[in-house]
């Protein structure tokens, strides 16, 4: 189906499963007002412990790409899961997700390297810009598998 394998169908259904409340919660904080934030304190937490300066500063590019992703990407979730959970699914639209989140991560990957401290000018050291990547990175790899197709 689709280029998937039926292991990859089934991890890709859980994924799309359980992004839907990811974006819901968590990544609409970036555009969202914190009164209506129904779990804000994950992205202070984030910010926090893994000093996510690009949560903390919501750049206006940031905040474009999370809107799209909750406008375009959000109804996608949900087709999607019926779709792989039937076994058939448009390897079109999954190609276009897979565009969109993969080249959100990598400009965000970007933006970490050149990246700096919550609240600060100072520039992040080594380990910090790592230990960011190596969480934003899945988010890059996962759907760019979808690019593939």
């Amino acid at each position: 189906m689709a280029g998937l394998s039926s292991v990859q169908t089934r991890f890709f259904y859980y994924y799309f499963l359980l992004h839907i409340p990811i974006t819901l919660l968590i990544d609409s904080a970036v555009v969202l007002p914190p009164k209506f934030q129904v779990a804000g304190w994950l992205l202070s937490k984030q910010i926090e412990d893994n000093n996510d300066f690009l949560l903390w500063d919501r750049p206006l590019w940031l905040q474009a790409f999370v809107t799209l992703e909750l406008v375009v990407q959000l109804p996608l979730f949900f087709q999607f899961v019926k779709q792989l959970r039937q076994s058939r699914v448009d390897s079109g639209s999954l190609r276009l997700y897979g565009v969109l989140a993969s080249t959100t991560t990598l400009v965000c990957i970007g933006a970490i390297l050149e990246g700096h401290y919550p609240g600060s000018s100072i520039p992040l050291n080594a380990a910090d810009k790592l230990k960011l990547v190596s969480i934003y990175f899945p988010t890059f790899i996962i759907p760019f598998r979808l690019v593939l197709l």
